[in-house]
């Protein structure tokens, strides 16, 4: 596994002074790269998938449909570039959450002349909602695609303003405008204990509280395994405490 990443960062840095494809199969290894890092130190310290976690798995079906419910999304980027994201797939394999959304892209001035457009990119910025119990996660756009173009005459003009002025900013900007992912994880964060009396002896009521962090992400096998790290956490101070015996 240390090959591998030592592999896939020698191939992020030959690609760094290629075309856009090239930078933006390097920003995607790099992903894959520090995602294999942290789980190789996550298994040399004994932190990867540990008795100690909670480990959820995460279909990718289910991101898939959660994700295309935030779309459509129309923002006009760039000068006089009309995009339009209208459907997504994504895909979990080797350490890497790959994102593909398709949709359109024309002239702001001139509707009518259109090419269809795919945008590759992936999973990142993952949290764990402290209140909400939701995992999210943000898009990142890496690269276009323009394909079939309407008003064949206008064809080499559109497709070369596109490919030059949708790069990495425009890109960044677009990916703004999609909203956060929110896959709906449900966490019991306090456990209500029940007081009881036992003949002489009594138990009074309380509860135990839990702190839920993210630990790792990672994406294997059709699944985006979320390991969370569960730990009692510190119950409220009591608002005056009893005073201690003398001596």
């Amino acid at each position: 596994m240390l090959a591998t990443v030592s592999l896939a960062v020698l191939t992020a840095a030959g690609c760094q002074g290629g075309g856009p494809r090239a930078r933006a199969e390097a920003a995607a290894l790099r992903r894959q790269a520090d995602t294999l890092r942290n789980l190789i130190a996550g298994v040399e310290t004994d932190q990867a998938f540990s008795s100690r976690h909670v480990t959820l798995g995460i279909g990718q079906e289910l991101v898939r449909d959660l994700l295309q419910l935030t779309l459509p999304v129309e923002t006009v980027t760039a000068p006089d570039l009309h995009v339009r994201l209208e459907t997504a797939q994504v895909a979990f394999e080797s350490g890497e959450s790959r994102v593909t959304l398709r949709g359109r892209v024309s002239r702001a001035s001139s509707p009518g002349t259109y090419a269809d457009l795919t945008v590759h990119g992936a999973l990142h910025r993952f949290e764990v909602g402290e209140r909400t119990g939701h995992v999210t996660a943000r898009v990142a756009l890496d690269r276009v695609e323009v394909r079939q173009v309407e008003a064949e005459g206008l064809r080499r003009e559109l497709v070369e303003t596109v490919i030059e002025r949708l790069g990495a900013p425009s890109l960044a900007s677009l990916a703004d405008q999609i909203p956060p992912l929110a896959v709906p994880v449900r966490f019991e964060r306090v456990i209500e204990l029940g007081g009881m009396s036992v003949g002489p002896f009594e138990i009074a009521p309380g509860s135990l509280r839990f702190r839920v962090a993210l630990v790792q992400v990672v994406a294997l096998r059709g699944r985006l395994w979320v390991l969370l790290e569960v730990s009692a956490a510190p119950g409220p101070q009591n608002a005056a405490r009893r005073p201690e015996a003398g001596p």
